[in-house]
């Protein structure tokens, strides 16, 4: 990670070790089913929670129900599966409106029919993003599945394979890369990438590549696909399909009131993830965090379903143009009142789409604008400061190169202190915790005390930060937090992040860490309807944030 300043000289060595903490996902071979938002836009300093409150106490719990994965087709593991994740109260798309989406159909054992089973978004020319869970388990080989594009209307069936001519455009696919972190019990990174062998014709999705103010609380955005109308699942003992809102079998002659060969689509308002997460309190909301975004309406009624999994939801950013920010995953039911709709969060996986798809995706065209990445993290870690916690800068907010600069923080609370520079070209650097800073006579070590001000570097760091180019405009963020954070690495000096999205994601691992504090999460038990959350959140840590302007 960087600083705005960059070390100018060293006289010692720092002599304080540190330890960091790294979560790696489980591979869980049980099936559940998969269909949150970042924080609230960072304005300037001060970021509040208190919004959330009132979103939150809308929500509903409701008995735990059985969760299932959202392909179409029950698979060998389940006893019951409920089918979810489908358009739920939505229209009928226009044509073209949602050029790149597309339907996945997969082979039938039995005889040899094509049925379809999840959704997609064309990205590139020869790459479909779509959900982890549509193909975990390596069940389906690349001969097992046909992508059909270019068509509102489907057929749910395909015999041999032939795509009928009014009902799309076929294309073969290659290999199919399902996230190395995907957690089938979880539903984390549930995200996967399908590499064609024939090219598509589709316009590409635009994907978001890093958080923004287009992914705030209330924003409305879009879900297409061609899932359920109405939720069902399959009793394997009665042999049935079953009204998941009834618990009846469904009567014969009554398949259309459930399945739709024309694309549906519905507007749904974001949800912000804290307040999501506390709706599916308890190991069910544990996936829940910055890789994710939900959305949907407090009283339900609208929502993706079965069927929908992997295809996008999309929002327009501020010049009209539709960006895909989520990716179909998982929920209990559909359309329930105090259940959104859960989806993988788009930017928080396009580096990992980076690495796996080269310049295929995106090209040098799609640079991240260096006054976009302080926008990003600021949106990561967004919070309230209770602490009242302050940054400033010596000799002041107007700096010129060659110039040497301190900073200065206080607090009225005592806290551990992590402080993040922003510089004018885009990078992130960790000014603070480091090695060296930590070994200066007197440190205690990351820890800032109520009312007394911390000076970085101070006298006795051995070493001053000195002001590099460019010019433009930076961003000082400091985050304070009760307890130490174990997300937090400690290098021996001020450390570059690296690329935008490699910044967002360890700053997002901080905030997880700090949100899951935040919200005392216990696990999920009965409560009676119309209950609240069993704990309002914690201010156990606050943020704040100092913009400044390097000149020539």
């Amino acid at each position: 990670m960087r600083s705005i300043i960059s070390t100018a000289r060293r006289t010692r060595h720092g002599s304080s070790s540190s330890s960091s903490r790294r979560s790696s996902a489980r591979q869980v071979q049980r099936s559940e089913w998969s269909g949150c938002l970042p924080l609230p836009e960072v304005r300037r300093e001060l970021m509040s929670l208190k919004q959330i409150a009132a979103l939150v106490g809308l929500i509903i719990l409701v008995l735990p129900l059985p969760l299932r994965a959202q392909s179409a087709v029950p698979t060998a593991n389940d006893d019951d599966y409920e089918e979810s994740m489908r358009v739920v109260g939505g229209n009928p798309a226009e044509n073209n409106a949602w050029p790149w989406q597309i339907a996945f159909f997969q082979r039938r054992a039995s005889d040899g029919v094509f049925t379809f089973f999840c959704g997609g978004s064309v990205i590139a020319s020869h790459w479909v993003l779509t959900a982890g869970h549509c193909f975990a388990g390596g069940r389906l080989g690349p001969d097992d599945v046909l992508v059909v594009e270019q068509t509102n209307m489907i057929a749910r069936s395909l015999p041999g394979g032939t795509v009928p001519a009014d009902r799309g455009r076929s294309l073969k696919v290659q290999r199919m890369i399902v996230h190395e972190g995907y957690d089938a019990e979880s539903h984390e990174n549930d995200v996967a990438l399908v590499q064609l062998a024939t090219p598509a014709r589709s316009k590409p999705s635009k994907l978001a590549r890093l958080p923004s103010p287009i992914e705030t609380e209330g924003r409305l955005s879009t879900v297409t696909g061609w899932g359920l109308l109405k939720s069902r699942y399959f009793d394997r003992e009665k042999k049935v399909w079953m009204d998941s809102d009834t618990r009846q079998p469904i009567p014969d002659g009554q398949e259309n009131l459930y399945l739709t060969e024309s694309m549906m689509q519905v507007d749904l308002p974001l949800i912000d993830h804290v307040a999501c997460r506390q709706a599916y309190q308890g190991d069910r909301g544990r996936g829940i965090d910055r890789r994710t975004i939900c959305a949907g309406y407090a009283e339900g009624g609208k929502d993706a379903c079965q069927g929908d999994s992997g295809g996008p939801l999309v929002t327009k950013d501020e010049q009209g143009h539709y960006i895909q920010i989520g990716v179909v995953s998982w929920g209990l039911g559909c359309a329930r009142a105090g259940r959104p709709g859960v989806y993988s969060r788009v930017s928080a996986f396009s580096g990992w789409i980076k690495q796996q798809t080269g310049s295929d995706v995106f090209t040098a065209a799609d640079a991240v604008a260096p006054a976009a990445v302080p926008v990003a993290v600021q949106t990561s870690i967004a919070h309230s400061n209770e602490a009242n916690l302050r940054i400033g800068v010596a000799p002041g907010t107007t700096l010129r190169i060659g110039q040497s600069a301190q900073i200065r923080v206080d607090s009225s609370r005592s806290g551990y202190l992590v402080l993040f520079d922003a510089t004018p070209d885009g990078k992130v650097t960790q000014i603070f915790p480091n090695k060296q800073s930590l070994s200066s006579p007197g440190s205690g070590g990351n820890q800032l005390r109520a009312g007394v001000p911390f000076q970085i570097p101070d006298q006795f760091a051995g070493f001053t930060y000195m002001i590099d180019p460019p010019v433009g405009q930076g961003t000082l963020i400091a985050v304070l937090a009760d307890k130490p954070v174990t997300s937090v690495d400690v290098p021996p000096m001020p450390r570059a992040l690296g690329e935008p999205e490699d910044a967002v994601e360890y700053i997002g691992r901080i905030a997880d860490e700090l949100i899951a504090r935040d919200l005392n999460l216990v696990p999920a038990a009965p409560a009676a309807p119309g209950a609240g959350p069993q704990r309002p959140p914690n201010t156990n840590w606050s943020m704040a944030s100092l913009r400044y302007r390097v000149v020539p």
